[in-house]
């Protein structure tokens, strides 16, 4: 018998055998993933030069908008010059007359505004409406403004404002740089606090950093992207898969307080594949939403990000492996305290205060989302003031001029009713034998009756 059980035991599958193995082919194939890695992500370094990127967020408006078709038929009959707003300070009126004949000699200047009213010339300063012969977006406009800059700048003190020569895409993914480098130093000082090892740290940003070039790098396929997917892609990417990474490493940082670096890789890896995977699925699902949107930006957000939830799952569960074993000793080397202080005291007063903290809850959302709200026995000698409380909350969001009701003893003899306003319900005297009506901002009374309309005739 003993026997038998023994050949039992070795013959039965290990529990999730499947899922381990993939995982053991991961971590001893390690070094094929990081040479893969290394070709796709020169790859993508290269390919994100091929990115076409749609500058006019216009285009992925509708054509059945009013909007659309509006820019449409101004596309096809009118020609939309490009002008200049010149302001010089500091000068005599004569000196801005002078100014004035001198810009519309300008080649690609077609007229210059400027008089003595108030409105081009007040406290020594000139306002120059300057027109150009040629759209924003035309070459001859912004050679026009060069010369202009050439011609004032440096001897005047001058300011211009025009969209000639501005790229908002370019100004956006400028602002998106800074932002980036700003999260990722917020990012760097979160991770080395939360995490149980300095070593981790370069892990979680080699592999998100990867995930963020390939998912870049990949673009060119989805043809042309806008310029707002194609800046904010990567903080967004951040924010929504760097969990996939922390959950893996602190599944490693467990496992390997009881086994050997490559056995604890090997079962994080298979715990956490599946975990991983059920999270993202709401994540992707939320994404895949906006591809619904009439407006044409949601389609191609849903389309970079659910690629880049994809790039930062496969980084997750084929780089991060190999990085961890071959920072192990490193991790082990670096281990430290928790950086974070106990927070028990917030635990205790959750549980002391949970019968309390969640109806204040409920009311404050009853309250935001307009609905008609019910307090059954609203009143006790033990709890003579909940009422009194109740309304204080709502009386923050709500008009003290509210509608309200009093059912008092409702299907009982001497039942009896009355209206009142949500600042006279604070002061009104109930009890068990209660039932409060708060209603709606669409409540209204009729016939002496509280009346939510429901597009019902005459109501």
């Amino acid at each position: 018998m003993g026997k038998r059980g023994c050949i039992l035991l070795e013959n039965e599958k290990p529990k999730g055998g499947g899922m381990e193995k993939l995982a053991s082919f991961i971590v001893d194939k390690r070094n094929l993933f990081f040479l893969l890695y290394i070709f796709a992500l020169i790859f993508s370094a290269i390919a994100t030069g091929w990115v076409k990127v749609e500058d006019d967020i216009t285009t992925y408006l509708p054509d059945t908008t009013e909007t659309r078709q509006g820019l449409t038929v101004m596309n096809d009959n009118f020609v939309t010059y490009g002008t200049a707003n010149v302001m010089v300070s500091n000068i005599t009126y004569d000196t801005a007359l002078d100014i004035q004949s001198r810009l519309e000699d300008i080649e690609g200047v077609t007229t210059v505004e400027f008089d003595d009213t108030d409105e081009h010339y007040t406290n020594a300063s000139a306002l120059f409406s300057v027109s150009f012969d040629a759209e924003v977006g035309d070459e001859r406009a912004e050679n026009a403004l060069q010369e202009i800059r050439d011609e004032l700048e440096g001897s005047y003190d001058t300011s211009i404002y025009s969209e000639v020569g501005y790229d908002s895409s370019a100004d956006l993914q400028s602002e998106m740089v800074v932002i980036v480098i700003i999260a990722a130093i917020i990012i760097v000082l979160v991770l080395t606090l939360t995490s149980r090892s300095y070593a981790e740290v370069p892990v979680l940003i080699m592999t998100f950093g990867a995930a963020a070039l390939l998912n870049m790098g990949t673009n060119f396929l989805c043809g042309t992207i806008s310029f707002i997917s194609n800046s904010v892609t990567v903080i967004l990417q951040l924010a929504l898969a760097i969990d996939y990474a922390i959950i893996l490493c602190h599944r490693f940082s467990d496992e390997h307080e009881t086994m050997p670096t490559r056995e604890a890789c090997i079962a994080a890896l298979s715990k956490a594949i599946p975990e991983i995977s059920s999270s993202s699925l709401t994540t992707i699902s939320g994404l895949a939403a906006l591809a619904f949107m009439h407006f044409g930006i949601g389609r191609d957000l849903a389309t970079v990000l659910i690629k880049a939830i994809l790039f930062s799952m496969l980084c997750v569960f084929t780089l991060m492996p190999g990085l961890l074993v071959l920072f192990s000793k490193l991790i082990d080397k670096t281990r430290h305290k928790n950086l974070i202080p106990k927070i028990t005291a917030v635990g205790k007063f959750d549980i002391k205060t949970r019968f309390i903290i969640p109806p204040i809850f409920g009311v404050i959302i009853v309250a935001a989302a307009d609905l008609t709200i019910a307090l059954y026995n609203p009143a006790s000698h033990g709890r003579p003031d909940h009422l009194k409380r109740a309304c204080d909350i709502l009386l923050r969001r709500l008009p003290g001029e509210r509608l309200c009701g009093i059912v008092r003893n409702i299907g009982r003899e001497g039942q009896s009713s009355r209206i009142l306003t949500l600042a006279e319900l604070r002061e009104a005297e109930v009890d068990m034998f209660c039932t409060v009506l708060i209603g709606s901002a669409a409540v209204k009374t009729v016939a002496g009756q509280l009346v939510t309309p429901r597009g019902y005739r005459n109501v």
